[in-house]
């Protein structure tokens, strides 16, 4: 999702804006998110918080199929400016992290998608009591017992 700060940058410190969004990205497993996020105008930057809720997809780690799931969560994170809005000008600093564009934008899916894979749980289950795989033939205990020879 890309917002334009051209004229939060002109205002001054403490102007905010707040935005709903609901944004299908899919990539690195996130379906959809939904949640609302604040922009506000500090001294030298923009600084974008926001609370999240994403759909996401992953591997249950006993049987191993592929598991539906949500969560949420809120970040926090400053976007420095690349052009000095008034003169048009590059700035010359050096600054780790998220950039404002020469259009004077924003993309908040890279920090939406970092704080998503944070989020994700040690040890994502399909559901609380799910039975695993076999460890000698692979057969999906969920489906029923398996015929290896081992369990007999």
């Amino acid at each position: 999702m890309y917002i334009n700060v051209a004229q939060l940058l002109k205002e001054p410190t403490g102007s905010t804006r707040n935005y709903q969004i609901s944004e299908t990205i899919g990539e690195k497993d996130i379906d959809q998110v939904e949640g609302k996020v604040i922009v506000v105008r500090t001294n030298q930057c923009i600084l974008v918080s926001g609370s999240i809720d994403a759909k996401m997809k992953g591997t249950c780690s006993r049987c191993l199929n592929v598991v539906d799931y949500s969560v949420k969560f809120n970040f926090e994170e400053e976007f420095t400016p690349s052009i000095e809005i008034f003169s048009g000008l590059p700035l010359l600093h050096n600054v780790e992290g998220f950039k404002i564009d020469k259009k004077h934008n924003i993309d908040i899916n890279e920090a939406i998608i970092q704080y998503a894979q944070l989020s994700i749980p040690m040890k994502l289950l399909c559901y609380p009591h799910c039975a695993g795989i076999c460890q000698y033939c692979g057969h999906n205990l969920n489906e029923g017992f398996c015929t290896c020879a081992t369990h007999i």
